[in-house]
């Protein structure tokens, strides 16, 4: 749906801002679970298997697009 996207790409945009979970929970009032299962959602679609690799993706993502 689209609320649930619009969730995931914010908990994604947290995450590479470097919040940790509880803390995106909060912001967001969502479960630590739910958060958890959006970081994963976005990690499957981006074909990658770790926080590191989708971080280094969002960051070369990123910065081409402000080229």
């Amino acid at each position: 749906s689209g609320g649930e996207k619009t969730s995931l790409l914010v908990v994604i945009d947290l995450v590479y801002k470097g919040e940790t979970n509880k803390s995106i929970g909060i912001q967001l009032g969502i479960s630590i679970k739910t958060v958890e299962k959006h970081r994963g959602k976005a990690m499957k679609k981006m074909a990658v298997s770790s926080l590191a690799e989708l971080i280094r993706l969002m960051e070369r993502e990123l910065g081409a697009s402000s080229r």
